[in-house]
């Protein structure tokens, strides 16, 4: 029996890799400050600019366009609520970006554990039918060799039975007709004797002078 399986798939094609793919898609920290300096909030340092009271790059604060503490306060305040949302925001992103490979790769983990599960239950239930038919195929055979046992004894009996017919039965049938051969003349033999006897009877009589002649019957 040919197996439709004789090529069992390679799953190793199939594992996911998506983890793996995503590493150079994760914001690192390190971008996230090369960001904030290419925008003006954050210095060199890394720390959000002073705009009020000036910077080296020529800010709010130059040339006497001061600002009041308040206004300083605000710009500042919304300064760093800028700067947290967007690190909190590139977190949320890399969060999920990292989340959704990981039920990707489960996913395809499962599926690909699954198939290799029906791939594996598949050459087994092929293999039981296999050794089921070579075992049926030895069945058969012991079966025919049986028979042909049987044919061989049923070939004997009528080589036998041949061999009985052509000489038992033609040299019986020979004898027998030799038998009754032999009890035809014997019969003959009493007839003549029984004829004898009755000329004799006559001629003994006088009956009958034509059996006079028979006289030395016995």
């Amino acid at each position: 029996m040919v197996s439709t399986l004789n090529k069992r798939p390679d799953f190793k094609e199939y594992k996911p890799t998506y983890i793996a793919d995503i590493q150079d898609k994760i914001i690192s920290e390190n971008q996230i400050k090369n960001y904030m300096l290419s925008n003006p909030i954050l210095d060199e340092g890394g720390n959000v600019i002073d705009y009020v009271n000036g910077s080296d790059n020529g800010g709010w604060g130059v040339n006497g366009h001061g600002l009041s503490e308040d206004a300083r306060g605000e710009i500042l305040k919304s300064m760093n609520t800028a700067n947290g949302t967007i690190k909190s925001s590139i977190i949320e992103a890399n969060a999920m970006l990292i989340s959704s490979a990981n039920e990707a790769e489960a996913a395809v983990t499962v599926a690909v554990v699954d198939a290799e599960s029906r791939v594996q239950e598949s050459e087994n239930a092929l293999k039981g039918i296999q050794v089921q038919a070579e075992t049926d195929l030895e069945i058969a055979k012991m079966e025919r060799d049986v028979e042909m046992e049987k044919l061989e004894v049923e070939r004997e009996k009528l080589d036998v039975e041949r061999y009985r017919i052509d000489n038992v039965d033609s040299v019986n049938a020979s004898a027998n007709v030799r038998a009754a051969d032999a009890e035809h003349v014997e019969a003959e033999g009493e007839k003549a004797r029984d004829e004898g006897r009755a000329a004799r009877y006559k001629y003994n009589s006088g009956s009958d002078n034509y059996w006079q002649g028979y006289t030395n019957i016995v």
